[in-house]
């Protein structure tokens, strides 16, 4: 038996970015795994971007200005790091650090709370920026809160993307034998296999039609 859901951008925002990365970031069972947190951050920070801009979202090289359209939603003390011109930008030292090369560049160190640390804090020689992943965190949740005010409020562009279907899941429950195969002409589906309190994700496919994975 199947059951489908689907997701809009505003959903996304709610399910993935409110609940889903905060229960990661502040999970006990995922004390041991600091770093892969960030890499959550850094994208999650791009996708409020997306949703804040008129293009559509896979309109290619886009990352750059969603990236620090996504920086635009937070406190004011970000602002200054979402410049190309700055000595540390977060586009480069922080983001595409961590999501190319699963590393941030020399100039920005990753810490956790709780060890003496104060986030956004920069010292000059050598140059560092410290960011503290619950700090962090908790300035992205302030920022997708207060995207979605903006968005109650119509200051947010409104396009078809935004309400329209931006990810189908699909819960299957019962005996499964073989890998479940979907198209879609556009946006991503995903078929997800629970089984008891075990959820195995089976197929992933882009809009092209292509394989993520299998």
């Amino acid at each position: 038996m199947t059951n489908s859901q689907a997701l809009n951008s505003k959903n996304i925002i709610e399910e993935v970015i409110l609940r889903e990365i905060k229960a990661i970031v502040y999970s006990k069972d995922c004390s041991s795994a600091p770093y892969s947190k960030f890499i959550l951050i850094a994208t999650a920070i791009e996708f409020l971007g997306a949703c804040g801009d008129s293009f559509e979202f896979q309109k290619e090289k886009q990352s750059e200005d969603r990236f620090n359209k996504g920086l635009s939603y937070f406190n004011k003390k970000y602002h200054q790091y979402s410049k190309s011109s700055s000595d540390i930008y977060l586009y480069e030292d922080f983001r595409c650090g961590l999501v190319h090369q699963f590393r941030p560049t020399s100039k920005v160190n990753l810490a956790e709370r709780g060890k003496g640390y104060k986030n956004l804090n920069l010292t000059k020689e050598p140059l560092k920026l410290i960011i503290v992943l619950e700090d962090i965190y908790d300035d992205l949740e302030k920022a997708a809160k207060n995207f979605l005010k903006l968005a109650r409020k119509g200051k947010i562009p409104n396009i078809p993307k935004n309400s329209s279907t931006f990810l189908e899941v699909t819960k299957v429950t019962g005996t499964h034998t073989n890998n479940f195969m979907t198209r879609t002409a556009a946006n991503i589906r995903m078929l997800v296999w629970l089984d008891g309190s075990t959820m195995n994700i089976l197929h992933c496919q882009a809009a092209s039609g292509g394989d993520v994975f299998n």
